[in-house]
This record gives structure tokens, sequence and C-alpha cells, in this order.
């Protein structure tokens, strides 16, 4: 009997897998002619929807190129009608005040017989010659393309002349920063001569682009080309193939699933190399809460306290080996993954050091926070729930953001208007490593500068760009604003910074950052040697007299 019911198993199991296999057969012929039908259809509507938003980028960009390059020239020709002596005093203070107020402005410079004489910071003291112009527009202007600037030396700059004047701006500037990740964009004279480029796709050929109309695709590139007032504007990205398309994340893919099942070895694979991708881990480091703090000490130079510590966040991986923030931050603004990395940095804080910024009213903490977090102002409320019943002051906590931080200036001067209402105070970081306008000194409710570590460097080198650092300082005391310089390693630089008036500065001079164990330790060995800073508290333990708090606003600018 358990013979027979074997053998009768037996012949059932085969009919069974055949008929199922018939099935599966007739099902995939029905299904995939409807599925690749409507993948393609799909693939066409968001080809067509690419070369939409292509369109208005490209638009977008030449108009906000217009707009800069008229401001530029209206610039020009207020200073070519001034009668001042070449480089006197007059001349180089009304340079000085074009480059504080124009938002546009990286360097204003007086350039006679082709030879730079002046600019908006003093005398030249070498005979640096102006090259010839890479373009020259019908209305007199002249554009030079790649200059080197000492006013800006980590990039090439655009130089635009008109008499013997020449405003410098950042070749980013004119293209604006409205641009969706993946769009690349050039910026082209009605010659065809390439004035700036964002993200420029080396498989395309720009000149042969110059020449078409409107949108299309060539060589695997969907691309729109707009013309206004003697500029051209490229505006591309790559096309999404079909076979590609069928791969990414669409609806349509559940009409494909026998064949996936089918080419299962591919599909494991694929899915494999998903998981481990940057994007994934770094996905996988925030809900597993992978991410931790280290504080680099900030040293008050005049006594040597330690007074706070800049937060700085950093990866540790399952394997124990940490990553530093250059590793793995760009890629988390872009994906939109340094909103939970942000509020886990603030989490961290107070965890780490609550008992020690109660203990210690005159210790601080600064945060650095995203472009999108300083636009928006998200974060006020998560920073306001994760101090709630701790005992820390606001005050104690400053909001830090590089200049890039500052481009949607409107909603930045909201966001920090609201942050000093509460308590915090802000800084400016990294100042003079990207494009920044002077005016933002000056209509942003700031309350510290800190000098980049490139321009700390060049103290005691004799670099060219060594001026710029006393030119950041003095401008920094004129808006009242307090100074800590970063990347202090050296003896000779700390003393150089303190003579000339720098409060604040951090670096391997004093300490590398240290996990919260090793700066509380580090404080402390401090304030034994040197003193705990006091605490002024006028009226309300809400208004320390720091200048770091919000409630001592720096006071109104004045100008040269």
């Amino acid at each position: 009997m358990r013979g027979r019911l074997l053998n009768v198993t037996g012949g059932i199991r085969p009919k069974r897998l055949r008929a199922l296999g018939l099935s599966a057969l007739l099902a995939l012929a029905g299904s995939v002619p409807a599925a690749v039908g409507a993948v393609y259809l799909s693939w066409r509507v968001d080809t067509a929807g690419q070369r939409a938003t292509l369109a208005t980028t490209a638009q977008a960009v030449i108009q906000h190129t217009g707009d800069i390059y008229s401001s530029a020239t209206a610039a020009l020709r207020s200073m070519a009608a001034t009668d001042y002596a070449p480089c006197s005093d007059q001349h180089i203070r009304h340079m000085r005040q074009l480059m504080v107020s124009s938002p546009i402005t990286v360097g204003v410079a007086y350039v006679h017989d082709g030879v730079f004489r002046c600019s908006a910071f003093g005398l030249f003291d070498d005979q640096r010659r102006q090259s010839a112009p890479d373009v020259t527009r019908p209305d007199g202007v002249s554009i030079h393309i790649g200059v080197q600037s000492r006013f800006a030396p980590q990039v090439d700059v655009i130089a635009l002349g008109f008499g013997d004047h020449a405003i410098l701006i950042d070749p980013s500037l004119l293209l604006g920063y409205a641009i969706a990740p993946g769009i690349s964009v050039m910026l082209l004279a009605d010659d065809g001569q390439l004035i700036a480029a964002r993200d420029r796709d080396a498989a395309i050929n720009v000149q042969t682009l110059a020449s078409r109309e409107g949108t299309g695709t060539e060589n695997d590139v969907n691309y729109a080309v707009v013309r206004q007032d003697g500029w051209t504007v490229i505006a591309t990205e790559p096309a999404i193939g079909l076979t590609a398309y069928v791969r990414a994340e669409s609806p349509m893919l559940l009409w494909l699933v026998v064949i996936i099942t089918a080419c299962s070895g591919s599909v494991i694979f694929w899915l494999t190399r998903r998981r481990h991708s940057a994007l994934s881990e770094l996905a996988a480091a925030v809900r597993h809460r992978e991410f931790v703090v280290h504080y680099q000490p900030i040293i008050e130079l005049e006594t040597g306290r330690c007074i706070g510590a800049e937060a700085l966040v950093r990866w540790r991986r399952p394997d124990g080996t940490m990553a530093r923030p250059d590793e793995f931050i760009p890629l988390a603004e872009t994906s939109g993954l340094i909103r939970p990395i942000t509020d886990q940095v603030i989490e961290r804080v107070v965890f780490d050091l609550n008992q020690m910024l109660v203990a210690n009213r005159s210790l601080h903490v600064t945060i650095n926070l995203c472009a999108e977090d300083i636009s928006t102002g998200r974060f006020l409320p998560v920073l306001a729930a994760a101090l709630d019943h701790t005992g820390i002051w606001p005050e104690q906590i400053l909001l830090e953001a590089t200049e890039r931080g500052f481009i949607d200036v409107e909603g930045a001067r909201r966001t920090l208007i609201e942050a000093r209402r509460i308590g915090h105070g802000t800084a400016i970081d990294d100042f003079g490593t990207g494009y920044s306008s002077l005016q933002y000194l000056q209509t942003l409710p700031l309350n510290a500068l800190k000098i980049d570590k490139s321009f700390v460097d060049t103290i005691g080198r004799g670099a060219a760009t060594s001026s710029v650092t006393p030119h950041i300082i003095d401008m920094a005391k004129t808006l009242n604003l307090l100074i800590v310089a970063e990347g202090v390693e050296r003896q000779d630089q700390a003393d150089y910074l303190n003579e000339r008036g720098v409060e604040l500065a951090q670096g391997w001079l004093f300490a590398k950052p240290l996990p919260p164990e090793g700066f509380i330790a580090f404080y402390q060995q401090r304030q034994q040697r040197f003193g705990a800073a006091p605490v002024r508290i006028k009226d309300s333990p809400r208004r320390p007299a720091s200048r770091l708090a919000a409630g001592a606003p720096a006071a109104p600018a004045t100008h040269p």
C-alpha cells in the first residue's frame, strides 16, 4: 500500500508541473505584450516630462544670467562715471563700498593699460597684466574666462570689464542655484564661447547642441537649448533608455514578475549590489542610529580657557571603522538623509553633554546645519523638543551654517530671526571658501564669523592669499561679529590671530575632535589650568553677556 501511494503521488506530480508550466506560459504570452506596451508608453511620457524640465531649467538660468549681467554692467558703468583719481583713497573706498553693497561681486579692480593697478582691498604690489578678453559683448563689456583671483583663490572666476574697471564674479553665480541634481547646464556667449558650466557632461558636443533649437535627444542625452539677449543656455540630462527604464521603479514592473523570476540570478545580483550601495548603506546607518558626535574644543585665545566645542558628526560602521563627514555628508544632502542625521546629532549632543552644560553655563556647543535647514527652519522644533526639560539654555547652543546655507537669503533671514528670538546664537562657517556676498554679513542676524582653515594655513608662509585673512578680520570687526579661527595648528598662527583681536580658535594646536568623555576630561583639565569663563547674567538666566548668545545681538554695521 505504501508503495502504491508513492507511485500514485509520483504520477500526479509531473502532471501538475506540466499544467502549472503551461499556465505560466499562457500567462506570459498574454501579459508580456501588454507589459511591454505599458512600459513603452510610460517611458515616452517620462522622457517628454524630462525634456520639459530641462527647458524650464534652461529658461530660468538664462533669465537669471540676464539679471546678474544687468546688475554687474550697471555697477561697472557707475564706476566709469566717477571722477576719482585712480587708486586714490576715495577711489579704493568707492570700489570697496561697491563690493560690500553688491550681492554679486567677488572683487572689484582698476585696470589701466592692461595692468592691474589697485582693487577694493588696496594697491597691487605686482604688475600682473590682464589677458585679452575671451568675449566682447555688443555693449562694450569684455568677458575674461578662467581668471585666477587673489580675492577668491579657490575657484577660477569671470571678469567683466568696462573702461578701466573690472568686476569679478563666481561663474556659478551666473547659473544660479535652483538646478536639480543630475542636470548639466552650460552658458555660452553669442559666438559659441563657453562662459560657465555646471556638471558638464563630457559625452556631449557643446557646439553641436548650440546649433540646435528647442528640445531633443543627442547621443543618449536629452537636451534643451534656449537663446536670449546674446546668451545661449544648454541644459542636459542622460536619457533613460527603455531597458534601463524597465529596471527602474515603476508600477509596470508588476507585469514582468514572471520574467524577472526566470532571470532570478540577475535579480539576486542586482538586489545584492543595491543593498550594498552607498545610499542603501547610509539609509541603513540612519535606521540603526550609527552616528556619533565628536567635539572639537573652542579656545579663548586671550585667556586659554575652553569656552565651548563644535559638534562634528562621525559614522561608526558596524565593523568599528569611523567615517569622516566628507565621506557621507554630500550624499546625505543630495538624498535628503541629512535631515534625520541632523536630528540624531541634536539628540546625541543633548545626551552627551546635558549635565556638563547645565553645570557650566559659560559653555556652549555649536551645531552645523545644512542649507535646507537654514532655508526652512525645519530643525527648530526638533531642537526645542530635544532641549525641553533638560535645563540646557538655548543660548548655550550656537547654530552654524556654511556660506551655501545662505543662498536663500530670505529663508535664512526668517530662520535666523526665529532662532535668535528663541535664544540661539548664529554663525557663518568656512567664510571665504565659496561664493558669498559681503551683503550677507550686514543683512543677516549673525553673531559670529568663522575663518576657514585654508586662510589660517597661509599665516606666516608668504602665500598669495595671506593678505586675505587680515581683511576678513577687519570686515568682521567693522560688523561687530565675533571671530572664530578654524584649523589653528601652530603657535605662531595663534599668536598672529590673538594680536589682531581674533577672540576664539579651534584646531589641532589645542585638541583634535574628541569623543564625549575625552572632551569632558579636556574641559576639566583646561578649567583647572586656566579657570572657568565667568557667567555674567543680567536680570534673567536667559540673557548671558556672551556675544555668542542671541541675547546680545551684534551692533549695526558701519561701512567705510
